[in-house]
């Protein structure tokens, strides 16, 4: 080694101090071990780009495992949403049926109705014939002298006998027609009530549902 480049050795920290003294001694194996220096430094930088890299898998890994989760809440929302639109096809099916069979029970009532008018007009036209009759049968009575008063009077009696029956049969139709008119009302509010309880249920569910949706959401 020159002289002159004792001075610089002396300075040199150990790893300069090792890779010059190689370099002098054999240049070759300098290379060699320059070499192996930058595949340990690019080994290194390897190494700390694969645990980054596992930082970040893990990271993405979480992420996919919290859409999962994610997608089966929407899909079970999804499922809870079809159910009430279901609920509410069920509910107005309930609601028409309902409000058809309303509508086909008045006009029933209302064909009752008429019948029991003409029934009763037919009735009254058979108790005005045999009023006409009773008055002829008196008439014939008072004229004819060889009926006496005690079957005059048993004749009467009869004729009037028969018309109350007819005239009592007669209001009791009626009364019970007019009982099933006046029950009507009531079992059409009956059936309303029903329907708002069904309705109230189904507004409840929803509250539910959307306080289910906005826990999600948080």
């Amino acid at each position: 080694m020159p002289q002159e480049r004792v001075p610089e050795f002396t300075s040199m920290k150990s790893e300069a101090l090792f890779t010059n003294t190689l370099k002098t001694i054999d240049y070759d194996l300098h290379e060699k071990y320059a070499n192996l220096r930058t595949y340990e430094k690019d080994h290194a930088d390897i190494e700390n780009t694969l645990k980054q890299g596992e930082k970040d898998l893990e990271v993405l890994n979480k992420a996919v495992d919290k859409l999962r989760l994610e997608h089966e809440e929407i899909k079970h929302f999804e499922v809870i949403f079809k159910n009430r639109l279901l609920c509410q096809g069920r509910l107005r099916q309930i609601a028409i049926s309902k409000l058809k069979a309303v509508g086909e029970e008045l006009e029933s009532m209302k064909k009752v109705k008429e019948a029991v008018c003409l029934s009763w007009k037919a009735k009254l036209d058979d108790l005005n014939k045999k009023i006409s009759k009773v008055s002829s049968t008196l008439k014939s009575i008072l004229h004819n002298r060889g009926l006496s008063t005690t079957e005059c009077r048993r004749q009467k009696d009869q004729i009037l006998k028969d018309l109350e029956a007819t005239l009592a049969n007669s209001q009791r139709e009626v009364a019970g027609y007019e009982r099933r008119l006046e029950a009507l009302p009531s079992q059409v509010e009956e059936w309303a009530r029903e329907k708002k309880d069904l309705e109230d249920h189904l507004i409840n569910r929803r509250a539910l549902l959307l306080r289910a949706e906005e826990a999600a959401e948080k």
